[in-house]
């Protein structure tokens, strides 16, 4: 699921990327910050239900994580999930957690 106009770590497109900049200038947040691009995730999270955050917190395994943020957030359908993003997630949560 490639477009050419999405924006950052979320790849967020249409009224979501407007959303996000609006957000940033609110806050005078530089967009390209990953650390900016993290925390509007855990805000959209955390103000739209149907993004996942209840699924993410019932999660027990980073697997089952990865597949509701995958379908939830990002929207992929299950064909656009793919090993790779889960064994990522996996080695993420190894070096940082």
């Amino acid at each position: 699921m490639t477009n050419p106009t999405s924006f950052g770590i979320a790849k967020w497109t249409g009224e979501r990327q407007e959303e996000f900049f609006a957000w940033c200038a609110s806050f005078n947040y530089d967009p390209f910050k990953i650390d900016v691009q993290i925390e509007y995730i855990f805000h959209e999270l955390s103000t739209h239900p149907e993004l996942g955050m209840a699924q993410l917190k019932n999660a027990k395994t980073i697997d089952e994580a990865v597949e509701i943020f995958t379908e939830y957030y990002l929207g992929y359908d299950e064909d656009e999930l793919s090993d790779s993003r889960k064994a990522f997630a996996r080695d993420a949560f190894e070096r940082f957690c």
